[in-house]
């Protein structure tokens, strides 16, 4: 709510590029804050309004930081497609910041939920391929030796199995996976029994 009065002050305020700062700033956080109460279409239309307020001021990095927040809100929604999109659109945003190193890590974290949705939409070559922009640039960033690296392979290779698999190996995965998350959930509140059987059965 404050966030919300803050951002209605910042509009009745005169027009200029601090205005426009501090309303993708304020828009950016309202958002966040909706995200993480799971509001995820309100939270879109606050990133909207943070991108394109920042695109006016020529704040690349809150322009690229606030479109990555909208396509994970898309995403939540299960909107693969358009998330897709706005990956993709994070990635050339953060691929032109003048800041090679943030960009090249903006880069690494959303090549990798780009790839996710094309998971989800059935597109495996490319969600390989964009995951192995991300073993490229983990590469560039750590060493070839650095153990994120070594996990980020295995993303790739996860993604090109999926391809050659057929659809029922594939919905036979993703439920395990399922059921892996809600193992981890378990143990995680400590309820060691429930999260043993359920393994069990996993298994």
């Amino acid at each position: 709510e404050q966030f919300e009065r803050c951002l209605k002050q910042l509009a009745y305020s005169p027009a200029s590029t601090f205005q426009q700062q501090s309303i993708a700033h304020y828009s950016s956080l309202c958002g966040q804050v909706l995200y993480k109460q799971e509001k995820f279409a309100e939270a879109v239309k606050q990133f909207e309004i943070s991108v394109c307020a920042a695109n006016e001021s020529g704040d690349g990095g809150t322009a690229a930081n606030s479109q990555g927040w909208l396509a994970d809100c898309l995403k939540e929604l299960k909107n693969f497609s358009a998330a897709a999109k706005a990956y993709q659109n994070t990635i050339e945003r953060f691929q032109g910041l003048s800041d090679q190193k943030r960009g090249q890590k903006g880069v690494a974290i959303n090549v990798v939920n780009l790839s996710h949705c094309f998971q989800e939409l059935g597109e495996f070559d490319e969600a390989a391929s964009a995951y192995q922009l991300h073993v490229d640039l983990l590469t560039r960033l750590f060493g070839e030796s650095d153990p994120r690296v070594k996990i980020a392979k295995f993303g790739v290779v996860h993604c090109q199995c999926l391809g050659r698999a057929s659809k029922e190996a594939r919905d036979r995965l993703n439920n395990s996976m399922e059921q892996n998350s809600k193992i981890v959930s378990l143990h995680t509140a400590r309820k060691y029994s429930e999260a043993l059987k359920l393994a069990e059965s996993v298994l």
